[in-house]
């Protein structure tokens, strides 16, 4: 009998931590380049160069902020209104590429998924909360002067402020937040698959026997 070093197969792994570095890898493959758009616009493009892009997408702008109050209220409030208007317009657009990556290649665990229908559907209710208020908190900013968002106090006034009249303040927050918006909704839809793959699953075993 030959002995030696062990070989480890890479088949060895546990499945979980196989799982789990799968959710990392589609993680970054969906929000990273997502996160460098927004960096990207937020901090390199000049607003003179926004402000022709925005003239020349005005008819795409106008229809966009009829959805989205964010597009049309938000610039008005800080010191680079083409930049903000053109950085809302292309992350708001672009949103969905990684939210749906991530609804196609996101994994849960077994202990997840071995759940009664009536707990995932709590599982599943948490997370669609969460995206909701997302898309709540992303689309609907106020319609307010630059006055009323000074004289906001608190953390929350803070960082209104920090994103409204620091580029950079946006490039970070603003960019953090749409990307954790992205993910919320996209893991929200892949727990929807989950739980009806599931249920169709178990009313076609329910048939057989």
């Amino acid at each position: 009998m030959r002995e030696g070093r062990k070989e480890i197969c890479p088949n060895d792994q546990p499945v979980e931590e196989i799982r789990v570095k799968q959710n990392g890898d589609v993680l970054r493959r969906a929000l990273v380049p997502y996160a460098l758009l927004g960096i990207a616009l937020a901090t390199l493009v000049p607003e003179r160069g926004a402000s022709f892009l925005s003239t020349e997408l005005s008819l795409l702008v106008s229809a966009v902020a009829e959805i989205v109050p964010t597009v049309a209220n938000l610039p008005t409030v800080t010191t680079f209104p083409s930049v903000a208007e053109i950085y809302l317009l292309l992350m708001l657009l672009v949103m969905p590429s990684p939210a749906i990556l991530l609804a196609c290649k996101w994994s849960f665990s077994p202990r997840l998924l071995s759940l009664k229908t009536a707990d995932q559907l709590v599982v599943f209710t948490s997370l669609a909360f969460i995206a909701l208020l997302s898309i709540i908190l992303l689309t609907q900013f106020p319609d307010v002067t630059s006055e009323a968002i000074s004289a906001q106090g608190g953390r929350g006034g803070w960082l209104v402020r920090l994103v409204t009249q620091s580029r950079f303040g946006l490039a970070i927050f603003g960019t953090a937040f749409f990307a954790c918006a992205a993910g919320t909704i996209g893991v929200a839809m892949a727990h929807a698959k989950a739980i009806i793959t599931i249920h169709i699953q178990r009313n076609n075993h329910g048939r057989t026997n």
